[in-house]
């Protein structure tokens, strides 16, 4: 039963049990509004660099065929659950195949550096791609909760400006 809430429920309890802000929230429907973030129900499956955008490969919740999505941007924030390695998550499975990500040294998520942006396997800065909460917990072991998600997503805000 635990299985089957973690692959059925799991994405709507961590939506409900974790509270943004006002002010992030209003800003949030402004980008929105704006056409400047969409929000997506679905799993992505893969990500690939084309030219200088990504490709985000996705299957949309309730539907069975794969779309592509093009973004200048992806931030993934929800973690991975165990050491980083190749069979725990399609996205990370395609970034690992394109050495387009490495672990962490102590196996803590992915290796990013200090403005949350992710590291490929030579230690190059992969343009348009951060990581923050548990999957970049090797950088700050305590990067999980409300305040200090706030503090990294503004280091990133800071980055991509």
């Amino acid at each position: 039963e635990q299985g089957r809430f973690l692959r059925h429920l799991r994405s709507y309890w961590e939506v409900h049990r974790h509270r943004c802000a006002r002010a992030l929230w209003e800003e949030q429907q402004r980008w929105i509004a704006a056409g400047e973030l969409q929000i997506v129900a679905a799993r992505l499956l893969r990500v690939r660099v084309e030219d200088d955008r990504l490709a985000l490969d996705l299957r949309r919740r309730g539907r069975t065929h794969v779309d592509t999505l093009h973004a200048q941007r992806l931030l993934r924030a929800t973690g991975i659950d165990g050491p980083l390695q190749r069979g725990v998550d399609p996205l990370i499975d395609g970034l690992m195949a394109q050495e387009l990500v490495r672990a962490h040294p102590l196996g803590l998520g992915l290796d990013v550096d200090e403005h949350n942006r992710v590291l490929d396997v030579g230690g190059s800065v992969v343009p348009g791609l951060f990581a923050l909460g548990a999957l970049a917990r090797g950088l700050l072991w305590e990067t999980t909760a409300i305040p200090e998600l706030r503090q990294r997503a503004a280091v990133v805000a800071a980055a991509i400006q």
